[in-house]
């Protein structure tokens, strides 16, 4: 829904500042340790 209203050149600097703000709160690799950590519940906890 938003592509059809947000420009190409502002989303780029959407994601560029969410990328930002991801590596500032999470750190390096911060986003592959949540996934690593997801794929662990789901494993330990099966639906």
């Amino acid at each position: 829904m938003a592509d059809q209203v947000i420009p190409a050149s502002k989303d780029a600097e959407l994601v560029a500042a969410c990328d930002e703000h991801a590596a500032r709160v999470a750190g390096p690799g911060g986003h592959e340790r949540f996934h690593a950590m997801i794929d662990a519940l789901e494993h330990a906890y099966p639906r």
